[in-house]
This record gives C-alpha cells, sequence and structure tokens, in this order.
C-alpha cells in the first residue's frame, strides 16, 4: 500500500513553482514539510542565481 505522505514533497513543490516568493513564504507556514519544500526551493533558486552571475564559479 503506497504511503499518501510519501508524494506530499514533491505535490507541494510542484505548486511551489507557480506562486511568487512571499505567497510561497506565507504557504511554507502551514506546517513544517511545507516549509522544508519553500526552503529547498528557495535555496535552490539562490544557488542558480549565484552561479549564472559567477558568483558561485571556482576560478
Amino acid at each position: 500500500r503506497a504511503d499518501p505522505d510519501a508524494s506530499t514533497p514533491a505535490l507541494v513543490q510542484f505548486l511551489f513553482h507557480y506562486l511568487s516568493l512571499l505567497d510561497r513564504a506565507h504557504a511554507s507556514q502551514v506546517c513544517r514539510r511545507w516549509n522544508q519544500v519553500h526552503t529547498k526551493i528557495t535555496r535552490k533558486c539562490s544557488e542558480e542565481r549565484n552561479i549564472m552571475s559567477g558568483k558561485g564559479l571556482i576560478i
């Protein structure tokens, strides 16, 4: 039997991509799992911006 909670992070992550940063911040206050997804997405976006701007590159 499949665990219904197992797909929750993937579903929340999918939905969070359609929200603005402020809306994600508000939604992340619903529960710890949603907060973890929000933190992961925000961190990933920040890392991508740093790499694109050249700050994340090791020379």
